[in-house]
């Protein structure tokens, strides 16, 4: 008796030899699957970077699928089957289905997949009013407190620069170097596949921007320190080529033990702190950072 065939069907698979990256897609209940893989998603999980590298280099793509593929099963099996008309399932609806992106990435040797249903979180809230009243900031996805950025609609640009700035931070392994937020997932609405929020790192600031947090009191021992913690943040992040963006006193978190954070890689500008010109580039996070700097010099 023939067993049941597979859940899913293997469409493609790329590998690049020169920086061990990877592509797999695949096609369950009419919906495509399209999931990246590369070294760094299992920097902090060396038994897994060792059979990533081990099963990547393998010709049996079977291997490849069943170990990649073992953290979606949960997925395929709660996934609706892609709807099918009057016309029936055509030719086309298979060459152009619903395609959702994913990463997979190993923490402490456990392979997840970095997306997150609304029904997965918890709110972090002190009163029950603040449920119903306040946008949600801090979350707890698979046990652990996130900050939950929300995105509207007119954010998805912006949301794919901040994405792909922190995926480089953490390729080049600047996280331990600069204090800047870690992204640790996605929020993906799963009717319509759209990413409404990120996950970042939680930190515990009280809401404190450098903005509110400069003040009469603010020592010059306390100024230096956050001028001299955000050049040298900046001048690591630039001379490996990421760009800050809006560089400003409120994208700038000043944490429980006074120490200053870097927020906020969704580009744009903010009048007064740079020309518009000099938008997303380089120059212009130098001229925010002057201006900060200038803000730090301030005494009232």
């Amino acid at each position: 008796m023939l067993g049941e065939p597979p859940l899913w069907f293997p469409k493609e698979f790329f590998f690049n030899h020169n920086d061990k990256s990877a592509r797999i897609t695949i096609v369950c209940k009419g919906k495509c699957f399209r999931i990246q893989l590369a070294p760094a998603n299992f920097s902090q999980s060396p038994t897994s970077l060792k059979t990533y590298l081990r099963l990547m280099d393998s010709t049996r793509l079977s291997m490849k699928h069943d170990w990649v593929l073992s953290s979606f099963n949960p997925i395929f099996d709660q996934i609706e089957p892609a709807s099918v008309n009057q016309r029936g399932y055509t030719l086309r609806d298979y060459l152009q289905p619903k395609t959702y992106s994913y990463s997979v990435y190993a923490t402490n040797e456990e392979l997840n997949r970095r997306i997150f249903q609304p029904t997965e979180m918890k709110l972090c809230v002190s009163e029950h009013n603040e449920i119903l009243s306040k946008r949600p900031t801090k979350v707890f996805a698979d046990g652990t407190a996130r900050f939950l950025k929300l995105l509207d609609h007119d954010d998805q640009k912006a949301a794919i620069r901040e994405m792909n700035m922190y995926k480089r931070i953490e390729t080049l392994g600047l996280n331990d170097k600069v204090k800047v937020p870690r992204m640790y997932g996605v929020v993906q609405d799963r009717l319509e596949g759209r990413i409404i929020g990120l996950l970042l790192s939680w930190i515990n600031c009280r809401n404190k921007t450098l903005a509110c947090a400069l003040g009469p009191e603010t020592s010059s021992t306390l100024r230096v320190k956050w001028d001299s913690q955000l050049t040298a943040a900046l001048k690591c992040l630039n001379e490996a080529g990421i760009v800050w963006g809006d560089v400003k006193a409120a994208n700038t978190l000043i944490d429980d033990n006074e120490d200053a954070w870097i927020v906020d890689f969704g580009g744009g500008y903010t009048q007064g702190w740079m020309r518009k010109d000099q938008m997303e580039t380089i120059e212009g996070d130098q001229a925010g950072l002057l201006e900060i700097k200038e803000l730090l010099r301030q005494i009232p």
